[in-house]
């Protein structure tokens, strides 16, 4: 992660004092799945489910309401219309991941990937592997990797 475990805890669950400064994702991951089974959270997220249209009401001048229309992913036929008094579009800076146009990669017959997609140093045993990146996340796949 690019954020230290001050910046990015909530004030009312810190991490436990033993945490390092800097996370791995997976150390992230267990924190907000800890976050949401201690605030009983789950119940009221709606996993598998795609937004595919947000728009103002048409009493919205006087509600200040939206209509939000969202379909189960992989399930376009199953869809549902509600209607909400705010609107909060989260989706974070790594959303869409970026990779720089690196001259000859094209040519390079191995596998590239981006970090997003990274998931676990499985798939890299015994091979030799370069990690590019300037970011914590290439020091976190990196150092993972580097035990298989």
């Amino acid at each position: 992660t690019n954020s230290s475990k001050e910046m990015m805890s909530f004030s009312d669950f810190p991490f436990p004092k033993d945490t390092p400064p800097y996370l791995p994702y997976h150390r992230v991951f267990t924190y907000l799945q800890d976050y949401a089974e201690h605030f009983d959270l789950k119940r009221h997220i709606r996993f598998g489910t795609q937004v595919s249209l947000v728009q103002k009401t048409e009493d919205f001048s006087q509600s200040g309401r939206w209509e939000v229309r969202t379909v189960q992913t992989g399930r376009d036929d199953v869809g549902e219309t509600e209607i909400f008094d705010a609107v909060m579009v989260c989706n974070g800076v790594f959303a869409r991941p970026y990779v720089p146009d690196v001259p000859g990669m094209s040519d390079f017959a191995g596998v590239t990937m981006h970090s997003q997609q990274y998931r676990t140093n499985e798939q890299f045993t015994g091979k030799k592997v370069v990690v590019v990146g300037a970011g914590t996340s290439a020091g976190d796949a990196a150092a993972e990797i580097a035990q298989v």
